[in-house]
This record gives C-alpha cells, structure tokens and sequence, in this order.
C-alpha cells in the first residue's frame, strides 16, 4: 500500500506490507499487521505471484465447534473502519493551517468598478433595432478613429511561417446609456518568447491608497480626477505582433495589421502602457514611490504635488493649484485624457467636501 506523501516524513518508506481483509465503498480493507489496525487505502499494487494458500492432500473433517479467535488478530467484522488519514494520525506532526496574506484582500478586479448595464456581440447587431445599431455602428467608428489616430498598426502582407492572431469587439452599454465599443486583441493566443516576453504592471494597493489619502486630507489638499483615454494605445509595442483586420472593417486586401504599439487583449499591454507614463512623469521631477510604484511625488521649498495612477485613472492633489494646473496641462499633451474635474469617487471610496474640508466614504 502506498503511504500518502503528507503522512510520511522525507526519509520514510513510501509504501508498506499489508493484509487484504475485504472490501469499503472508498476503497480495499487493509489490515496493518504491526498496528494491528484496519485502514482503507485505493493505493493497492497486490503480489499476484505469491501463493495466496498452500493445497494439502487428504481427507479431513472438521466438526462445527467454532473457530477459535486467533489472538492478536481482530475480526474485521467488528473492527470499524477508519481511514487511512486516521489511521497515521498518531505519527504525523500537526500541521498549521495557512492563511493568505491580507494585502490580497486589497486587490480589485477593474471591471467589477465599471458600472455597465448590458453587452451585445457583434455578430447579435444585425438582429437589433435599427436604432441600436446605429448607436453601435457610431461607437465602433469612434473606436476605430482612436486606433487610427494612435497610428496602433499598419497594414502589411503576412510574412511566411507567421500567423496572426485574431481579435474581437467587445460592446458593453455603460452609465447613462453610454455605448461603448472596444476592439480586443485574443491575447491568449500570444506565444511567450515569441510575441510577448514580460508582462507585469503594479497596481496600487487599497492600503497605500487609504495612506496617502489620508495623508492628503491630513494636509487639506484639493484632489482632482482624470481619465485616461484609450490608455493601453499609448505603449510602445517591442515585440513583432501581427492580427488580422477587425470584423466590419476588412478590406478584403489579404493584408493584416502589423502592431506598432500595444492593443487592449495584449498580455504586455499593461505593463508598456505604464512604463510610457512612468517614463514621461519622471522627466517633469516626479519621483516614484520604492514601496508603492503607483504613487508619484513631487516635492519643492513652495509646494509638493501627488498623483496616484490606478490602470487609466489618476488622482491629483497638490499645495500649490497653479503648479497642479501646470502638470495636468502636460498629462493632457501627451495623453488623450477627459477634463480634469474634482474627485467624487475612486475605487469605490466616496469624497465629500463639507466646510472645506474633505472626509472619505463608502460608494
């Protein structure tokens, strides 16, 4: 019988020599003949070649006195079954259960923060409402427009031995009838080493931002909210990706769509996009957090500036309005970014502003 790798140390046997006494529903009835107790094991490799019984010659009769018990055996029928976790209970030291750490607990799913109301294919368009579909029909040209303007790929011939990977329109209605249309890139299909090798991007910790949200209403900072548009369009792609041209929008030239920068769907989308905005908010003195690299600090003798930056959402918070003022101007330069607007909310926590002064809350 095989012995389970947690109820042996390293240097025990792996298996060891039992009886066969029957039959459980869990498995074989086992007699362990040094404990003198019966386990239940499904582990079982039995020695067919050994003679199970010796045959004797001879006639012999036995008179129906009973058998003896043989001392030192129990009889199965009365012995009660106990498993095989059980049975080495004894010779196992008691483990500790392990927890998860409680920094897991910080972390969000992005789309569980995005309110939306319903989704449709792109395939389910046509059965719709003429209404409707030239409500997603507009939405797609915006998408398609963005893509463009980010010079996101160029169309090429495919090269021989490369294949490229497909994608799709994701079309989601958000808060106040928003019609909103993303073209996905099928990013599983990306091979690593090939077309993608590092894909990592920080995301801020509710802890750190319950810190230095506190640290912000601590010093009665102002806090202003931004939107990244299209945020993962402004990475620079390193690798050579090649997708086919989206549906609705197929020329019909054969060519496909040769990536110059990442795409939503891209395992190393995140992580490009949040190096551009690393890279680009350090050159302007920004200085990046060593314990939390989603906050960025800029500190001066006349004021010290905060942006936290959560994928494409970004709090702003400074001592000096104009000098904030002056690094929103540059974000919105070099990103496609919405108006800069006083915080309400983020991340499900709520603002509230009562007598100049500002208290936190649940959304």
């Amino acid at each position: 019988m095989r012995v389970p790798d947690n109820l042996r140390k390293k240097l025990d046997p792996k298996s060891k020599k039992m009886i066969f006494i029957g039959y459980s529903t869990m498995g074989y009835r086992l007699l362990d003949p040094v404990t003198n107790r019966v386990v239940v094991s499904r582990n079982v490799q039995f020695n067919e070649e050994k003679k199970k019984c010796i045959s004797i010659q001879g006639d012999f009769s036995i008179e129906d006195k009973g058998l003896a018990k043989e001392e030192g055996i129990p009889d199965p029928s009365d012995t009660e079954s106990k498993s095989l976790e059980e049975s080495y209970e004894e010779n196992t030291r008691q483990r500790r259960n392990v927890k998860l750490p409680a920094k897991l607990n910080d972390y969000f799913v992005y789309e569980a923060n995005v309110t939306t109301l319903g989704s449709v294919s792109f395939e389910d368009i046509e059965t719709l409402p003429e209404e409707e579909q030239i409500l997603w029909g507009k939405a797609m040209n915006e998408e398609m427009e963005s893509l463009n303007k980010n010079e996101v790929w160029k169309l090429v011939e495919l090269p021989k031995d490369e294949k490229p990977m497909s994608c799709k329109w994701v079309l989601r209605i958000k808060r106040n009838n928003l019609y909103k249309a993303r073209l996905i890139a099928r990013g599983f299909e990306q091979k690593p080493g090939i077309d993608y090798c590092e894909t990592y991007a920080p995301v801020i910790s509710m802890s750190s931002l319950r810190l230095v949200l506190a640290i912000i209403i601590q010093k009665n900072l102002e806090i202003y909210a931004l939107d990244v548009k299209t945020a993962f369009l402004n990475g620079d792609l390193q690798e050579t990706v090649y997708m086919e041209q989206p549906m609705g929008y197929n020329d019909n030239s054969g060519h496909v769509c040769k990536l110059l920068k990442s795409l939503y769907g891209l395992k190393q989308a995140p992580r490009q996009w949040f190096k551009r905005f690393t890279d680009f908010i350090i050159h302007f003195n920004f200085q990046q957090l060593n314990c939390e690299a989603c906050i960025f600090v800029r500190r001066s003798k006349q004021s010290e500036i905060f942006i936290v930056l959560y994928i494409d959402d970004l709090l702003i918070a400074g001592s000096d309005d104009s000098e904030v003022g002056v690094v929103i101007q540059l974000l919105r330069n070099e990103f496609e970014m919405s108006k800069a607007e006083v915080a309400n909310e983020f991340l499900g926590i709520s603002f509230e502003y009562s007598h100049n002064k500002l208290s936190l809350g649940l959304c």
